[in-house]
């Protein structure tokens, strides 16, 4: 079960458009897979569909639009990762099954992951 918020993505539906609330702001998110470079990219828009910033591409683990300062995107950092921490590649077979997109946005001193609480002890 997910720690943080997840953005539903469906591969098999691309490319396809999903509405999000992120900051309290409302935005379409369109998803893209890219067959020739084999990558993941998404738009974003504001609620009226007006594009914001297009085809940033989906890294697993880096949080979208981590190294751009541009009007209109969203201050909630969306970072696509396994929180199980069994997959850390992102491909059509992952990303929407095991990685997801999350809204980053639990405090690092809270936050927990999922470990293997599997008894070792040979006592």
């Amino acid at each position: 079960m997910s720690k943080r918020v997840a953005i539903e993505v469906d591969p098999e539906q691309m490319p396809y458009t999903t509405d999000v609330t992120l900051g309290g702001n409302d935005y379409q998110l369109t998803w893209q897979w890219n067959d020739i470079d084999r990558h993941f990219t998404v738009d974003i828009a504001d609620a009226g569909g007006n594009p914001i910033y297009k085809g940033e591409v989906v890294i697993w683990g880096q949080a979208l639009w981590r190294l751009i300062n541009f009007p209109g995107l969203p201050t909630d950092s969306i970072v696509p990762v396994d929180e199980s921490g069994q997959e850390h590649d992102i491909d059509p077979g992952t990303f929407g099954d095991t990685v997801l997109p999350l809204i980053d946005d639990i405090d690092d001193d809270d936050y927990q992951p999922e470990t293997n609480s599997g008894d070792d002890d040979d006592g």
